[in-house]
């Protein structure tokens, strides 16, 4: 992918605004944001902290509303939280008391699947998240890397039209949240899913996305949309390859210089 020309819109957000009432009068989380996210792709946004990446998120998931613009999805609009839409966050969503087996297949049991579509499903997706050998453990014996592989199983569990994702790996160590990245691609590139991704590491949105759209501060806002030509599949050599550090380094021009987020 990374060319979207001729794909069909999932995703439409027209002139999005979001204001907070606060102490010291009106402050604007985002204004007048307008984007499309294609069907199948996988685009991330980046920013500097406090630019209103997670408020748009946070808005398309149905957890807060806008104070004006609109989101349609497939052209119908949204008005608050909608099963064709899952989402993954930073922090850690598995149920506590529950095995990485029933995580996964809660979604399923509350859609009221049948016992033997809720196990092909379980299996698929702890399979997929390379979790075999663990379904029986809880939460509490897993990694940081292993619960967020959790998490996405559970967000694919319950077959959303698009995936939104909060800087999900931002708590994993170095390492780990690298190979997490390769790990999201491939499911991606198996399941064809949307994803709609957050993030304010350059090198994570260089390395995941077909486009990587870049808000600015001043107003909250997108400043650019920037296609990303690295071909597919993406492996982890791509990193340390010249044109993948120069496009690193034309994102954080674009963002500019007093971000502190250079990824």
């Amino acid at each position: 992918m990374g060319n979207t020309g001729g794909q069909e819109v999932l995703l439409t957000v027209e002139n999005l605004t979001k204001e907070f009432l606060t102490t010291h009068g009106i402050i604007e989380a985002i204004k007048d944001v307008n984007l499309r996210i294609y069907k199948s792709e996988l685009a991330c946004v980046i920013g500097p902290s406090g630019c209103g990446k997670s408020t748009i998120l946070s808005m398309i998931g149905g957890i807060s509303k806008p104070t004006s613009g609109k989101i349609l999805l497939e052209g119908k609009r949204l008005t608050g939280p909608s099963p064709d839409i899952g989402i993954v966050f930073q922090k850690y969503a598995a149920f506590p008391w529950m095995t990485v087996e029933q995580n996964v297949e809660y979604g399923p049991r509350m859609r009221g699947l049948s016992k033997s579509e809720r196990r092909a499903i379980t299996e698929k997706y702890v399979g997929l998240v390379n979790l075999k050998g663990y379904e029986h453990l809880y939460p509490k014996e897993l990694s940081g890397g292993m619960s967020k592989r959790v998490d996405i199983a559970r967000a694919y569990a319950n077959n959303p039209r698009i995936l939104l994702m909060d800087e999900p790996f931002g708590a994993l160590d170095d390492l780990t949240k690298k190979k997490m990245q390769e790990e999201l691609l491939k499911i991606w590139s198996l399941e064809n899913k949307t994803i709609f991704f957050v993030t304010h590491d350059l090198e994570e949105a260089a390395f995941l996305a077909d486009r990587v759209i870049i808000m600015g501060r001043n107003p909250n806002t997108i400043i650019k949309d920037v296609p990303v030509e690295f071909g597919r599949p993406r492996q982890a050599e791509l990193r340390t390859k010249p044109e993948f550090v120069a496009f690193k380094k034309y994102l954080s021009e674009v963002m500019g210089n007093d971000t502190g987020e250079n990824g």
